[in-house]
């Protein structure tokens, strides 16, 4: 059965490539690399002339100790590991055949990754126009140190097509809103959407795990802002927005999962 669940999970790949390579375009090219890049190229630019030598009055660092250089600094990002891992779990699970066979009974690993690909693209397309806007001063000592803008782009074309910036703490300039928390909150939908359908439990374990989820979230919240990641309104910010990009995503642009073409159920 799970040979039979692959032959429909490729039939759903197939029936949407485009929309999912869009996504994935979007996400890794865009997001992640492209959109970065043009902040760190307008931040090198302006900084001097802006005055970004100094951070901003913030009530979560004036509330907050620095643990910006902590020894402990890692558990902050343990909120990612945890969610990494239940995307991982969602995935395999979902190749796995349920009970009596029926392998239309649960959600497609397809349909899941192309949702979530898809909002995180949204989302890190808004957080673009609103973080290249306005530039700010840095939130984390580095993007303080003039010395920082040496890595930055030094062209359009660089910023564009030969930089890359995958790797997070390689710019200055993005915080508008929290990337962390968008990529942490997205989880938590996914979960509260396929949970059940997918590992098969009752409705109450679902709302415990979403339960411990979302306090993760907070935990990931404060540790930001005390690791001086981000300002406290680039959290807030972040929190807020994500669930809207989830709702106008999951309502309005593709508000049902795509089922497999009958051609590749028959024969099952």
């Amino acid at each position: 059965f799970a040979l039979a669940r692959m032959r429909l999970e490729l039939s759903l790949l197939r029936s949407q490539l485009k929309l999912f390579v869009a996504a994935v375009v979007g996400l890794l090219y865009g997001a992640m690399m492209a959109f970065r890049n043009l902040a760190f190229w307008q931040y090198a630019r302006s900084g001097a002339a802006a005055g970004l030598e100094a951070r901003l009055q913030d009530a979560g660092f004036a509330a907050l100790p620095d643990l910006e250089d902590a020894q402990w600094n890692w558990v902050g990002d343990l909120p990612i590991y945890i969610v990494n891992s239940l995307l991982l779990a969602m995935g395999v699970w979902s190749l796995r055949s349920p009970p009596g066979g029926n392998v239309l009974h649960k959600p497609f690993m397809v349909n899941i990754l192309l949702r979530y690909v898809s909002v995180l693209t949204l989302g890190h397309t808004v957080r673009f126009v609103t973080y290249i806007s306005t530039v700010y001063p840095g939130s984390s000592e580095a993007c303080l140190d003039p010395e920082v803008t040496q890595g930055a782009p030094t062209s359009l074309v660089e910023a564009l097509f030969k930089r890359f910036a995958l790797r997070p703490g390689q710019n200055c300039g993005d915080l508008l809103f929290s990337g962390h928390l968008l990529q942490m909150i997205v989880p938590v939908f996914l979960f509260s959407r396929y949970g059940q359908a997918l590992f098969l439990c009752s409705k109450r374990k679902v709302k415990v795990v979403v339960l411990l989820l979302w306090i993760s979230v907070a935990f990931l919240a404060v540790s930001i802002v005390a690791r001086r990641h981000h300002y406290t309104q680039d959290v807030v910010l972040g929190a807020a927005f994500t669930p809207l990009f989830w709702h106008y995503y999951s309502t309005v642009l593709h508000p049902r999962d795509a089922v497999p073409p009958r051609s590749a159920v028959i024969g099952l």
